[in-house]
């Protein structure tokens, strides 16, 4: 006879919305290598809290990082309009 299993999955996504200034301190956060920061972090103050979610903060340490699409496009982006809206750069100087 045949055996019938079921098994349900969840999964959540979080939105985060980040004033400039908040993604300038992720991305100089994120500046360290996951390795590096997690190094430092598990020597001062131990691996019990920061160890289980290990591979996402590499993940999230990566995403921030992510020249193309990562937080320093968009902080990129603002600097040059905020160059433009002050005289300092034409806009058809941008790359």
């Amino acid at each position: 006879m045949a055996k019938i299993g079921g098994r349900a999955e969840m999964k959540a996504t979080i939105t985060l919305h980040l004033s400039e200034g908040e993604a300038a301190a992720l991305d100089a956060i994120a500046g360290y290598s996951a390795a590096d920061f997690l190094t430092f972090f598990y020597a001062k103050f131990g691996e019990a809290y920061l160890k289980p979610y290990e591979k996402d903060l590499i993940l999230l340490f990566d995403s921030v990082r992510n020249g193309d699409a990562g937080v320093q496009l968009f902080l990129r982006r603002a600097k040059e309009a905020r160059a433009v809206f002050d005289g300092r750069m034409i806009a058809r100087d941008l790359p």
